[in-house]
């Protein structure tokens, strides 16, 4: 995680406090900005917002967690209110934004998606470094990732709450956008369950030729790497578990994970009537 970094409260102009121009938070429910102000009224500001010291404006504040808060505090008509300043440099204030809106459960699936690509491309890492960084499985990381490439008709239901990010999840398997758009529309008018929808997947790519996955392995590196991922995620869905595969040349493994001998009697079993 960011590097810890000092702390000091105090109770500031509500109007120094300018936005986090790197908020992942994108899609703010009007409603529930009004839920929130009317229990501010009634109990007053329980949670001090998270700023830092403006790296431009002197005497004034940016934000780094807390713009739901923010809102309602506006629409209360606050002059002055208690923050946390946090000494946060410029290259983690995109990190600490994500964290605390994590651990708040803020972040729409597309919203926590674009964060993580955001955190490889400005800096630099590796999924396995970014897992360790903010306490998540890669897998998890990669799988939220992976949405991006979905048309953005979809990105879009996902972010509006009219699939979920396990339905996106079975469509982002399919090899091609029209494939995706077609199962959108049938998801959507028949209300799918992500069993259904993860079903109906299974059969389509059951039907297509099996020669875009040896092309896929044979093909560049990031070809490859997503072959492998898109593999990974198939086989995880089927098994319930956790699985992993290495491909080497024209050899490999395929390591199927279990926690404990009873979920080992549930995969022996499901492996033994296929």
């Amino acid at each position: 995680m960011a590097e810890p970094v000092s702390e000091e409260m105090l109770n500031i102009p509500l109007e120094r406090i300018s936005l986090n121009p790197l908020q992942p938070r994108k899609h703010f429910d009007e409603s529930k900005i009004i839920e929130l102000s009317k229990s501010i009224e009634n109990q007053g500001v329980i949670q001090p917002l998270v700023v830092r010291v403006h790296p431009e404006l002197s005497g004034h504040y940016q934000l780094v967690a807390g713009e739901r808060r923010l809102r309602a505090l506006k629409m209360l008509d606050y002059q002055e209110i208690p923050v946390l300043i946090r000494n946060i440099k410029d290259h983690d204030l995109l990190e600490t934004a994500l964290l605390e809106n994590i651990q708040r459960e803020n972040l729409t699936p597309m919203e926590e998606a674009r964060s993580y690509q955001n955190l490889l491309r400005e800096h630099g890492y590796t999924q396995d470094k970014l897992a360790e960084r903010i306490g998540k499985d890669r897998t998890t990381i990669s799988n939220l990732i992976r949405l991006l490439q979905l048309p953005e008709s979809i990105q879009n239901d996902v972010e509006l709450g009219r699939m979920t990010s396990g339905h996106a999840r079975a469509l982002v398997s399919l090899p091609s956008e029209d494939l995706q758009l077609l199962l959108r529309k049938q998801l959507l008018q028949q209300e799918w369950s992500v069993r259904e929808t993860e079903k109906r997947v299974r059969q389509i790519l059951g039907k297509l030729p099996q020669a875009g996955i040896k092309k896929s392995l044979d093909g560049s590196s990031e070809e490859k790497k997503q072959m492998l991922l898109n593999l990974e995620e198939d086989l995880q869905r089927q098994l319930g578990t956790r699985v992993g595969i290495r491909h080497s040349g024209k050899k490999g493994e395929i390591r199927i994970h279990y926690q404990n001998l009873d979920e080992f009697d549930r995969l022996y079993s499901l492996l033994k009537s296929r």
